[in-house]
């Protein structure tokens, strides 16, 4: 030590862009990058890129997205060390395990305080996410198998195992991005959010169970998940995103509830088997061309009394067919015989699918005899119907 006071007083020495001081030749300096082995869970070792992030506390993030890493190559179980060559791992850089779709376990230190974007993107083969406990930052709470905030109760990363525990507020951006072996999931009702693009490349995706108290379904959250069939949005939701579900080839059809403000441009984009789409919002909500591409092949379900506004509306009036829920006999009109038309299906005498969109009055996801009383008491209150067409009769 002292020599950088030399070392700047000389002819041409002088001239580097800077001179740091470290008291043993052999440390890092800020920005070197380096590779070190790292121990696998099968006790075996893999050469992982570590770069200088303060040179002065010897702190090095893992993983850096300007050189080429062979992680991509690494199988089996993942242990992130807490120190590695006398420095301290206090971040996993973005991208720093992108792809590695070989790992099967992850274990993050109690040392790191920084996760980037996108870390484990890809890590499809993942069915273990652990945090140390004694990280003050991060944890995996439950046994929940994801990296979770501890702080903002957002879920950042996220695996095929991974059961989101129910003081979760957000799934982060990217949390379940490339998970390829996720093929349902059921979000608790303290999720206010999904982040742009939660799910997005979920290509196993079939099944996800969203839960009232739900806002915002975010961008891209669930694009290009083309094995996904059903789908709740549920009555707590204002916002349907830009390309919420953009390629989500295999939706056949989609509910949205009143609560519902906006529908982002591309949000079912590329959704060519989408041929039922239910919107219990009163207004027509202002869309855009490219948000229902199938709309010339759907049929759109409105409430009652709404169907000549959707007729009117920019693009809602491109619907093959607009008809209003609780015309179940599709006759222009709803009446006591919609009402029996509703028993059938109970009664198992009818169960298409069309029938059962329009029977499902109250919005349940099921077809039940509340749904033909409450259709009944709609006809009677409506001064326009004669309440003696609804007067059954003793033969």
């Amino acid at each position: 030590m002292g020599s950088g006071k030399l070392y700047r007083a000389a002819d041409y020495w002088k001239e580097f862009k800077e001179v740091i001081e470290v008291e043993n030749i052999d440390d890092y300096v800020q920005g070197e990058i380096f590779t070190a082995p790292v121990d696998l869970v099968n006790g075996n070792t893999i050469p992982m890129t570590f770069k200088v992030i303060d040179a002065g506390r010897k702190y090095v993030t893992v993983g850096d997205r300007e050189c080429a890493s062979i992680l991509t190559t690494a199988s089996g179980g993942l242990i992130i060390p807490d120190t590695i060559n006398g420095y301290t791992v206090t971040e996993i850089n973005w991208n720093a395990f992108k792809d590695c779709n070989e790992l099967t376990s992850i274990y993050v230190p109690k040392t790191v305080k920084s996760i980037g974007y996108d870390s484990f993107r890809g890590c499809s083969n993942v069915i273990s996410m652990v945090v140390d406990d004694e990280n003050t930052v991060f944890d995996s709470r439950n046994d929940c198998n994801a990296i979770i905030g501890k702080s903002s109760k957002t879920l950042i990363a996220g695996c095929q195992t991974t059961v989101i525990p129910n003081d979760v507020v957000k799934i982060g951006d990217h949390a379940f991005y490339g998970q390829t072996s996720l093929t349902s999931i059921n979000v608790p009702s303290s999720v206010k959010s999904l982040g742009s693009g939660a799910f997005y490349d979920c290509h196993n995706l079939e099944t996800v169970e969203l839960q009232n108290g739900l806002t915002t379904i975010g961008s891209c959250s669930f694009q290009n998940c083309v094995n996904l069939v059903t789908v709740n949005i549920p009555c707590s939701v204002n916002k349907i995103e830009d390309y919420a579900f953009l390629n989500c080839g295999s939706l056949t059809s989609i509910s949205i509830p009143e609560s519902v403000t906006s529908i982002g441009g591309y949000a079912f984009y590329k959704c060519g088997n989408l041929t039922s789409v239910v919107v219990r919002v009163s207004e027509p909500l202002p869309i855009i061309s490219n948000v229902f591409t199938n709309r010339t092949n759907a049929t759109l379900y409105v409430q009652r009394g709404r169907k000549t506004a959707y007729l009117t509306a920019n693009f809602w009036n491109e619907f093959k067919m607009v008809t209003e829920i609780g015309d179940v006999n599709s006759d222009g009109m709803i009446s006591v015989t919609d009402a029996v038309a509703i028993i059938n299906i109970i009664l198992g005498k009818d169960g298409s699918n069309t029938l059962k969109i329009s029977a499902d009055l109250n919005n349940d996801g099921t077809v039940t005899v509340s749904d033909a009383v409450n259709l009944i008491n709609s006809v009677l209150n409506d001064s326009s119907y004669s309440k003696e067409n609804v007067m059954f009769k003793n033969e």
